[in-house]
């Protein structure tokens, strides 16, 4: 008997190219815009007189501003390790939703999954946030199925080489900026997102879920601020869809254009 061997075998692939593409890709509008953000984490971290390493280790390991920033702020406030770590997580959840959306577009045809592909896989969720959603969701549909792990990993490293570089550089600025100017640059990332949502809506379910999202964000704010970017989101998404008519429905998922996948041959 004869050993049977793929019909349709697939040339190698250059992983080192493809990666470096990715490294190239993160240099984008969003990644500029995290970089002031880090900046500015740069420069809370030598306010608060903490050392550099644990600001970049941070920045490494939790690698999304809003649990890096709560940690800061738990620490400030001599809080325990168990409540610590409760916020941090508490904050971070949001990013679960994220990551299982975006896991699916690393998939590799069956047959095809190498080992290195299915490590860079979980790599690449532990650095899934809002800037590498953005950016992988723009460019791994436009790629054959056997490149995106690879391009996704270079995104990664070129976020975190822009991260770490940002925070090392506020880090070092921190005693000539105003706290204006540092709680300003925080929230740089937070309003590109917003912005970024508003330029993507296509349907009046998703502009409805916005501005819902928005009106109940303030009341939250006031009131339960723990709560608001969780809440706001649950609420105007939940009454924009129950708002939506079947008719409506139908209508979206007719018009809506398919995700062009780029296929190997």
């Amino acid at each position: 008997m004869t050993a049977k061997t793929p019909s349709n075998p697939q040339p190698p692939i250059n992983r080192t190219k493809i990666i470096y593409e990715g490294v190239k890709a993160a240099l984008s509008p969003a990644g500029l815009v995290l970089t002031v953000t880090f900046f500015a984490f740069g420069a809370l971290v030598q306010a608060l007189n903490l050392p550099l390493g644990f600001g970049l280790s941070l920045t490494a390991f939790v690698f999304a501003i809003p649990g890096q920033v709560v940690m800061l702020d738990e620490i400030a406030n001599n809080t325990g390790p168990a409540a610590m770590f409760l916020a941090v997580m508490l904050t971070s959840i949001r990013l679960f939703p994220l990551t299982l959306s975006l896991m699916p577009l690393l998939n590799q045809p069956e047959g095809q999954r190498s080992r290195p592909a299915k490590f860079i896989h979980h790599l690449i969720a532990h650095f899934v946030a809002v800037t590498l959603w953005l950016q992988a969701n723009k460019t791994l549909p436009n790629l054959p199925a056997r490149h995106r792990p690879y391009h996704g990993l270079g995104l990664c490293l070129g976020l975190l080489i822009l991260t770490l570089t940002a925070t090392l550089a506020g880090f070092s600025a921190g005693q000539s900026l105003p706290p204006s100017v540092i709680a300003g640059a925080l929230i740089a990332t937070p309003i590109y997102f917003f912005i970024s949502l508003i330029e993507t809506s296509t349907s009046r379910t998703d502009r409805a879920a916005l501005v819902l999202g928005t009106i109940f964000a303030i009341p939250l704010s006031l009131f339960w601020p723990e709560m608001t970017l969780l809440g706001a989101g649950l609420v105007g998404g939940t009454l924009a869809y129950l708002s939506t008519t079947p008719t409506e429905k139908a209508d979206v998922a007719a018009e809506k254009p398919e995700r062009k996948e780029h296929r190997e041959p």
